[in-house]
């Protein structure tokens, strides 16, 4: 199958795409990528993709409606290009959050930028580490959901502190089955904490700890976070409760500007993936970014 593949990258994340191309061994289509005088973008394929199976690789990531725009024009390019078949690749889903109507008055966003997705050719979907799936459900072409799960696993197993003093908190009711796999994949106990938020004002209160964090390493898997706020709330509140350390893994990090509030927290280390590119400036020391090629590349070569 791979002898009939062929990576076109948009320009939210060029580098994990080229990674991607070189483990499979593919070529990664020539592309340009411009702005008309009115800021409108502008798509022009160049390579041949005639009767080639297309793996369209996009994060919606910051600026989140520009990279959505971008990936829908280049999905419609590669399709008047005559491909065998379209593969969407979306390391990180944004509008995935807002899968429900919060408050009246509200759009079901995830389910709206779905509905336009589908409509420009993209024959099926990959996404990693969803937020919601209630979101996959919305749907209506296949989609195949990847985890990072076993890169942070992998991770963990090398670090220095024995995994007989760590436990994995669950931060939410929604990522307790998240949470759940995760320990029992690492052979530690869960422990829980509620978190309620005030939907007007965004801030985050946690209470109810369910499990013992005193003189604990704690380590959270969480599928984003957005300012970093609530990574750095839960820190502060198990610190509270005797936590010797707290390590949070994380696919995606959707704000830029999270790294360094981040790295001014009581947080220990921070392990992220490159689902969304950023380059880290030298002064932030906690964060640690793990490449997910390997596992969208399995995924392919399984296809």
């Amino acid at each position: 199958m791979l002898n009939d593949c062929i990576i076109v990258s948009g320009s939210s994340n060029i580098t994990l795409a080229s990674n991607v191309a070189k483990r499979l061994d593919i070529p990664l289509a020539s592309i340009e990528l411009s702005r008309f005088a009115c800021s409108e973008t502008r798509v022009h394929i160049i390579s041949d993709l005639k009767n080639k199976i297309v793996f369209l690789i996009q994060s919606t990531s910051a600026p989140a409606n520009d990279h959505l725009i971008e990936c829908l024009l280049i999905a419609d390019a590669v399709k008047r290009c005559q491909p065998k078949k379209i593969i969407g690749i979306m390391p990180w889903f944004g509008y995935a959050p807002q899968d429900k109507v919060f408050r009246s008055g509200e759009p079901l966003s995830s389910e709206i930028v779905i509905k336009i997705l589908e409509t420009v050719g993209i024959d099926e979907f990959i996404v990693c580490d969803i937020h919601s799936t209630i979101v996959l459900d919305k749907f209506s072409k296949k989609v195949t959901h990847i985890t990072a799960s076993k890169l942070f696993q992998d991770y963990l197993s090398k670090r220095k502190f024995a995994l007989n003093q760590t436990v994995v908190a669950t931060l939410d009711k929604g990522n307790t089955v998240r949470s759940q796999q995760f320990a029992k994949a690492l052979g530690v106990p869960l422990v829980a904490f509620e978190k309620s938020r005030d939907r007007n004002t965004g801030k985050v209160t946690f209470h109810k700890l369910e499990g013992n964090t005193k003189d604990k390493h704690v380590v959270i898997f969480d599928d984003f976070t957005s300012t970093g706020q609530t990574l750095i709330d839960s820190a502060d509140y198990l610190k509270s409760h005797g936590a010797r350390s707290y390590t949070c893994c994380v696919t995606h990090v959707a704000v830029y500007d999270a790294l360094q509030r981040i790295e001014n927290s009581q947080i220990d280390s921070c392990i992220t993936t490159n689902t969304i590119n950023f380059t880290l400036p030298k002064t932030i020391k906690k964060i640690t970014t793990l490449d997910v090629s390997p596992i969208i590349s399995n995924q392919l070569k399984m296809m």
